[in-house]
């Protein structure tokens, strides 16, 4: 359903962003959900131009749901052009609805009660221009019996889960170590369809109770293309790894897909279907978080370009798997080409953050590219040792699956508002929530610590935050009562982000003494012990203390503020860290 306006604005090789106008998300509490105070009448710039794009997810109830221009439902409704309403009701169904204001006057509140159902419901609202000139709207609000979902500002928007997780480990569902132990399939021969169901299903048992013991809402099944494609059942030859067929791949993807759909509902674990690409050790691994069917990865594919048009051309995207390490990815430039590729992992395994890779994000970063943060903790229920590609596999042994979601292991927060009951989830649904933060941007990467945190009351997301020449306030939250305690130190940075639309700084060069000195400046901020006792602090960003949000510099001729990016790094005792994904803040071009 997302895939509708998705398609159109990667065609056009556009980044999604809303312009001005963008709401605070609300509290939870019951009530009219305001969806944004008005956006001002706006020149358009491209055809077609996406103005606002944001998600709710909206508890109905008996009154039904309408979208009003103001909070108490009778006030009219103008956009101009075009208002689309994108619908996961709670069973799972989408609806559509569209209403365009071209040439037409304003109307009375659109009622939307025929497109939801009772209980909550899963919008996104897409406002654009269509006719060109300019664009604009009314004030906008959900208005009926509603509850808006937790702000990001609090812990309870935010679900834990981990985007690398191996079900079928170093293999294939036809020779798994375990369930070869545990008789599901022969040792001397490959499992038959039923019996590689019975060695899938096995599996998925075991990653949904460690990650049901370990706190984690959700996984993306980054189940190796290759494996999945290979009968090796021992030590395997040369031979045997180029024996591969993307038949059998496809089959065991989807007999995977098929039962983590079960499997989740059973658990209460989101369980969501996925693929790493790329195996030799020369290259890197890129990871899709959504595809439209498995994609076919040989074991002698080292292209890692043609891994990310692969993955789009199954209408799909994802993020780098464990760069700056030993299968360390190369193609850096691939983030400019392709806007398939939206994050990167921060964290990887038991491993934090280096600086090299720091800096190579920031780089990312600073070019222009929007790379959000994720983590992944990589672990298989079967591993082969000594594993740098496949021409060096060993024989499997037992892996690490028990590690998953467990102190200093990689894992991932999303923004989603809170996750509701698994009735009607898919493990392949485009849209189910956490695709979506992981989409848009909406994550935290961690090594255990839970944050929560906002900007101007957003969280992290691709959507950039209007300017604000006044500064913008940050609010960061945790849990005072984990065992991770109080933060013990708050890193920010803000730094210029080559948003075409926007002039940047003369001077600003990545690595240049200029860049660090005009154009990015990092502080470490000790929160008080107040704010400590309290669970919560508050920062104020501004123009003073940080040049990439002042309208007027040395390092500029002329009076106007370039577009920044905003990256949280909080550390805890013990080595316990949370990255998050970057916020983004328009510039303000000359007069």
């Amino acid at each position: 359903m997302r895939r509708k306006w998705q398609r159109t604005l990667l065609a056009a090789g556009l980044l999604i962003a809303a312009v001005g106008g963008v709401p605070a998300p609300s509290a939870a509490a019951a009530g009219p959900v305001q969806i944004t105070p008005g956006v001002p009448s706006q020149t358009v710039t491209v055809d077609n131009q996406v103005f606002f794009d944001q998600t709710f997810d909206i508890v109905v109830g008996a009154d039904g749901l309408r979208v009003a221009g103001d909070a108490e439902g009778t006030a009219q409704v103008a956009v101009d052009d075009e208002i689309e309403v994108d619908i996961v009701r709670p069973d799972g169904t989408p609806a559509i609805f569209i209403r365009n204001y071209e040439f037409q006057p304003p109307s009375d509140p659109l009622d939307l009660s025929e497109y939801v159902q009772p209980g909550t419901n899963h919008l996104r609202v897409i406002l654009r221009d269509t006719f060109g000139v300019v664009y604009g709207s009314t004030p906008l609000w959900f208005v009926g019996s509603v509850v808006a979902p937790p702000s990001p500002a609090e812990l309870a928007g935010w679900t834990a889960g981990d985007v690398h997780v191996h079900s079928a480990g170093d293999t294939s569902l036809r020779d798994n170590l375990l369930c070869r132990n545990e008789h599901l399939i022969p040792a001397d021969q490959p499992a038959s369809p039923t019996q590689q169901q019975a060695c899938a299903r096995y599996l998925l048992t075991k990653v949904s109770a460690a990650a049901k013991a370990n706190g984690l809402d959700w996984v993306i099944l980054a189940e190796h293309g290759p494996w999945l494609g290979i009968y090796a059942p021992r030590r395997p030859t040369k031979q045997q790894i180029r024996d591969y067929s993307a038949t059998e791949g496809a089959s065991e993807w989807n007999t995977i897909a098929d039962l983590a759909t079960s499997e989740g509902k059973a658990s209460q674990v989101r369980m969501l279907i996925g693929e790493e690409l790329g195996t030799i050790g020369v290259t890197g691994h890129y990871s899709a978080y959504y595809s439209n069917g498995y994609v076919p990865n040989g074991p002698l594919d080292v292209n890692e370009i043609g891994y990310v048009r692969a993955v789009a051309a199954h209408d799909g995207w994802g993020g780098v798997n464990h760069p700056m390490t030993a299968s360390s990815w190369n193609c850096w430039s691939c983030f400019a080409i392709s806007p398939s590729m939206r994050a990167m992992e921060i964290y990887t395994a038991a491993s934090s953050p280096s600086k090299a890779l720091l800096d190579r994000w920031n780089r990312l970063l600073f070019e222009g590219q929007r790379v959000a943060a994720v983590g992944g903790g990589d672990v298989h229920t079967v591993k082969r040792p000594g594993l740098d590609g496949l021409s060096t596999a060993g024989r499997q042994e037992i892996g690490n699956v028990d590690k998953l979601g467990t102190d200093k292991r990689a894992r991932t927060y999303t923004y989603t508002g809170g996750l509701q009951p698994l009735d009607s989830y898919t493990s392949r649904t485009i849209n189910d929530p956490v695709r979506d933060a992981l989409y848009n941007g909406q994550s935290i990467a961690s090594n255990g610590p839970k944050i929560a945190l906002a900007l101007d009351g957003h969280e992290p997301s691709n959507t950039s935050l209007p300017f604000a020449a006044d500064g913008h306030q940050l609010q960061i939250s945790w849990d005072t009562a984990s065992r991770f305690g109080a933060p013990t130190a708050v890193r920010i940075m803000v730094s210029e982000h080559n948003d075409p639309t926007y002039r940047q700084s003369d001077t600003c060069r990545f690595n240049q003494r200029q860049w660090v000195q005009f154009c990015s400046r990092t502080r470490t901020i000790t929160p008080s012990t107040a704010d400590q006792q309290a669970g919560s602090t508050r920062i104020d960003l501004t123009s003073a203390t940080y040049p990439a949000l002042a309208t007027q510099h040395p390092a500029r001729r002329a009076a106007f503020a370039p577009a920044a990016f905003v990256r949280v790094e909080v550390t805890f005792a013990n080595g316990y860290s949370a990255t998050s994904s970057p916020f983004y803040i328009d510039g303000t071009n000359a007069a």
